[in-house]
């Protein structure tokens, strides 16, 4: 949901970033400039906070530090290309434009990618929903047992987190 509503964010901050510039009045123009970006850096607060939290859930132990090392090196692998596009665009009248419609296509491919995604297993169980959130960690894990230690530990937690045990 949240990974979801950041890619949408990103989207539709772009678009009105672009279309500012198309507005004759430009108090409009500004608002909708400031809106969009706005729109925008929702969308990075939203991905920002529920990526990590969402590898933390899902991931094996394994791979999470790989995982999390990998989505801030494509975070600074996306500012250098905002970097780039703006410097290719420096000299073009409008050319603001062309460098924050880049990340159009981008958020495209970031929307796509999060709705692949499976739900969260832990946020499936919470809500009661074992058979769906075993199936989310068999999707994880190569061995069926994994993925049932994982989803076990997991329905301990919630069942102690229930009486207010608090594991000591």
């Amino acid at each position: 949901g949240e990974m979801v509503r950041g890619a949408a964010c990103f989207g539709v901050g772009t678009v009105l970033t672009f279309l500012s510039a198309e507005l004759d009045d430009a108090r409009a123009g500004i608002t909708c400039f400031l809106l969009g970006r706005a729109i925008y850096g929702c969308g990075c607060a939203l991905a920002t906070h529920a990526a990590p939290a969402y590898i933390a859930e899902m991931a094996p132990a394994c791979y999470r530090g790989a995982c999390v090392s990998s989505k801030e090196a494509l975070i600074v692998v996306g500012m250098l290309f905002g970097y780039a596009a703006g410097y290719a665009t420096r000299d073009r009248p409008l050319g603001w434009r062309e460098a924050y419609a880049v990340a159009l296509p981008i958020s495209c491919v970031y929307l796509a990618g999060v709705l692949g995604l499976p739900r969260s297993g832990r946020w499936l169980a919470l809500r009661g929903k074992r058979k769906e959130a075993a199936r989310a960690y068999g999707l994880l894990y190569e061995r069926r047992e994994d993925a049932g230690r994982v989803l076990g530990d997991i329905l301990a937690d919630i069942a102690a987190e229930g009486r207010g045990d608090d594991g000591r």
